[in-house]
């Protein structure tokens, strides 16, 4: 299901303790019929400061797949690592992250993933 596949594609790109599925990510009613992903952006708010720069490099990416402007309230631009200086586990992170939204590019905005035909 929709809500198995973000739990897991969560949990591979978190690890830590401070970015629990159960406390960041809700589901909710769409507009349109169906469910759609929510973030909890109170409790990031909360937890943003604790992250590595990796961790707020992936939550970034995975929050404009949400919302182009949710990245301007939990973070400076600068918070964002340079490429170079992401280490050879977080590139395999990186590769999947894109590998998931190249897949589901609608995974994170409501579009249903049965729409996903690219």
């Amino acid at each position: 299901t929709r809500k198995k596949f973000v739990e897991r594609f969560w949990s591979r790109v978190f690890d830590t303790p401070l970015l629990p599925y159960e406390k960041c990510i809700y589901f909710r009613k769409g507009l349109f019929g169906g469910e759609v992903v929510g973030f909890n952006i109170d409790y990031l708010k909360t937890k943003v400061g604790g992250l590595s720069s990796s961790e707020k490099f992936f939550l970034s990416i995975i929050l404009h797949q949400y919302s182009t402007t949710v990245n301007e309230i939990l973070f400076k631009f600068s918070d964002i690592p340079m490429l170079v200086s992401i280490d050879h586990n977080n590139q395999k992170k990186l590769n999947y992250i894109i590998d998931v939204f190249r897949v589901h590019p609608y995974l994170f905005n409501g579009k249903n993933m049965q729409d996903d035909d690219n």
